[in-house]
């Protein structure tokens, strides 16, 4: 076997297990629910593939959704009565903003992206937690807006993979190798 075949075999053979163990597996139904799980993962994914290509690295992004959610959570908390789309809006501005800062060290300051990304991510680190004041932002904290979005679908399909679907949409057509 080609070893460019192997990889998709080995998976092969482990979905057909699961799926015997558990017949729920291959079902559309099951198929939504992964790729619901997965919208947040791939919305990133489209912006590290964009690093990736440009030869460069970021480590400041699983900090840097922290910061996102932690600022969307809070605001969230103090204006219960505040519309989902801004406070989408909110996070995405902020994630936007962040990534902007990377940017701007590494093409503009020509400043090492892996040292840059390392300093954005103890930046926003500190940021959660003086945010936060070290606690954990409990489920009554978040507003329902927010905690309705996995739940709600769009002509049968998760919010969430309809968002991540346009996202990724958009950063695919508006960057050249898109």
């Amino acid at each position: 076997m080609k070893r460019e075949h192997l990889l998709p075999a080995v998976i092969a053979v482990i979905v057909l297990a699961v799926d015997w163990r558990a017949p729920v597996f291959l079902t559309l139904r099951n198929a939504l629910d992964i790729a619901n799980e997965s919208a947040l993962l791939a919305i990133l994914v489209a912006g590290q593939t964009a690093v990736l290509l440009t030869r460069g690295v970021d480590l400041s992004v699983a900090s840097n959704l922290a910061l996102t959610g932690m600022l969307c959570a809070l605001v969230g908390k103090a204006f219960p009565g505040a519309p989902i789309v801004l406070l989408l809006l909110l996070g995405l501005g902020a994630g936007a903003l962040l990534g902007a800062v990377n940017g701007l060290l590494v093409a503009r300051c020509g400043l090492p992206p892996i040292v840059v990304t390392l300093g954005t991510m103890s930046v926003a680190r500190g940021a959660v937690y003086m945010a936060s004041g070290g606690a954990w932002v409990s489920e009554q904290d978040v507003h329902a807006g927010i905690k309705a979005l996995p739940r709600a679908d769009l002509a049968g399909l998760p919010m969430l993979v309809v968002i991540a679907a346009l996202v990724v949409g958009a950063v695919a057509a508006w960057l050249r190798w898109g």
